[in-house]
């Protein structure tokens, strides 16, 4: 009678057993280089994201001053002008047409 001490493993088994463990550290190597590329293109892309975020930001600005720029010539402009005086139909009349006597 053979005494057994413990499962005894077959050279199959060994085989399967280190295949099982290389396939796990090569899971864990593609996943860990997964991870550094993803974080590469959402690096990328969020640096896409933040220029053209600056760019419509300037494009408001601009607009900003634009608009700013305008409604203060328009206020000058304006403010330069005389206030409109009240005209007298015949008199300005008469200005224009000097043969008539009122």
């Amino acid at each position: 009678m053979s005494s057994d001490s413990g499962p005894s493993m077959t050279l199959a088994d060994f085989v399967i057993q280190e295949a099982k463990e290389k396939t796990f550290e090569i899971d864990i190597k593609t996943l860990k280089q997964f991870e550094k590329d993803k974080a590469v293109i959402v690096e990328k892309e969020l640096q896409l994201i933040q220029e053209d975020f600056q760019k419509k930001m300037r494009k408001v600005e601009m607009g900003r001053k634009m608009l700013f720029f305008d409604f203060f010539m328009c206020e000058n402009l304006l403010g330069n002008l005389e206030k409109p005086r009240r005209i007298s139909i015949n008199r300005d009349y008469r200005r224009w047409r000097p043969g008539i006597n009122a």
